[in-house]
């Protein structure tokens, strides 16, 4: 029997909801390709498995035990494709054309691992996303395996990387009440809080922590478990874990705005709070180590959120100006092919796009210069456009 040329993976646990939306919009690969597809099951009941059980080559079983690799690793290690794909049972696709396209070309024999969107919605309308590349594809090793007990990923993913033009419609994150929401954030913090304790140098547990407490407002932790990562990267000079130290920095900048913002009917603390946090922007910006996205994203977050002081926030945007204007886009080139190599650890780090968008920072900006600066206003909203929002996901 002919190798396929890709196996796909998908984990499956009773989501009645989305699992045969998700297995639907797979079966273009599986008529054009001749794909596999491999279920594993981690929870659902008999009844339900044999009704999806016909979609699948394979239904493999697995016992839960609160580890995402774990899981994953089953489906990998039965696959029989040249190349591997895994998705989740609340994901489906749009249109499945370019990666239709990606194998049948030949194309996928220039590349080591291929990327696409996954569309992350935050209300069930789906008026409200943010997109986020994904590293979904990759061409099988004898050591390709998944790491981590939850944010799980493929592993190693060193290679020419490919940008499908697809995505993945995911709801995931949008909870009916309170109550569900705690219940996903508390079993994501409870493994990540154990790896971090296991692997206390590995940033990809605080920066995912962060993400976790951000998503749920819980400012307080997003400050420690900030402060603690940028001790550990104080005397560090790489370009990704300087990537990493901007991340942590989003991190305390929002925590602060957020004490102002509760401290605003007593004046004296809401001076105290204020002046606190341009302090803390003050010493991020001055550090030299900062790529210029970093810069960027830091400057453009105080423009956003930052108390309107005149002088203050016209610095902010001279900054945010010159981070543009010293970037030339054959390094941006260069660093893009270093990220696509790399890209679970840059799919940790909102920087560029997920902070502002576009229209907001534009808005932001010509309200402060239009009216004394059109010129200097002209500069900043076009470099917003040309460096951040060509490659933003909105």
């Amino acid at each position: 029997m002919k190798k396929p040329i890709l196996t796909i993976s998908m984990l499956v646990s009773g989501r009645e909801k989305t699992t045969e939306k998700s297995l639907i919009s797979l079966q273009p690969l599986r008529e054009v390709l001749g794909a596999e597809l491999i279920l594993t099951d981690t929870g659902c009941t008999s009844e339900y498995l044999e009704k999806i059980q016909g979609y699948a080559d394979k239904v493999l079983r697995f016992t839960w035990c609160n580890d995402f690799a774990k899981a994953r690793n089953v489906g990998l290690e039965a696959a029989k494709g040249e190349w591997f794909m895994f998705i989740d049972d609340d994901e489906w696709f749009e249109d499945v054309t370019a990666i239709i396209e990606f194998f049948q070309s030949g194309e996928y024999q220039e590349y080591h691992q291929a990327v696409y969107i996954v569309r992350n919605y935050s209300n069930f309308q789906g008026t409200a996303y943010s997109d986020d590349w994904v590293s979904r594809l990759i061409h099988i090793e004898e050591d390709t395996h998944f790491e981590g007990s939850v944010h799980e990923c493929l592993m190693p993913t060193s290679g020419k990387c490919k940008r499908l033009d697809a995505y993945v419609h995911h709801y995931g994150y949008v909870f009916a009440t309170e109550e569900e929401r705690q219940v996903h954030l508390q079993r994501n913090v409870s493994i990540l809080e154990d790896l971090l304790e296991k692997e206390p140098m590995n940033l990809k547990w605080p920066l995912q922590l962060l993400k976790e407490y951000h998503g749920v407002s819980d400012y307080p932790r997003v400050k420690k478990i900030s402060l603690d990562a940028l001790e550990l990267l104080e005397s560090v000079d790489d370009f990704f874990m300087n990537m990493c130290r901007g991340s942590f920095y989003l991190g305390i900048l929002m925590s602060e705005v957020d004490c102002l913002l509760q401290e605003s009917s007593i004046e004296e603390e809401r001076l105290e709070a204020k002046e606190r946090l341009w302090k803390c922007y003050d010493a991020f910006a001055g550090n030299e180590k900062n790529p210029w996205n970093v810069r960027c994203a830091i400057a453009a977050f105080m423009l956003l959120h930052a108390p309107e002081e005149e002088d203050r926030l016209k610095y902010c945007a001279q900054e945010y100006l010159a981070a543009c204007l010293s970037h030339e886009q054959e390094l941006y080139t260069e660093q893009e092919e270093l990220i696509a190599d790399n890209i679970v650890l840059s799919n940790n780090i909102k920087l560029k796009n997920n902070i502002v968008k576009n229209y907001t920072l534009n808005s932001t900006l010509y309200k402060f210069y239009a009216n004394d600066n059109i010129s200097l206003a002209s500069s900043l909203m076009s470099n917003c456009n040309k460096t951040l929002v060509k490659r933003s996901n909105y």
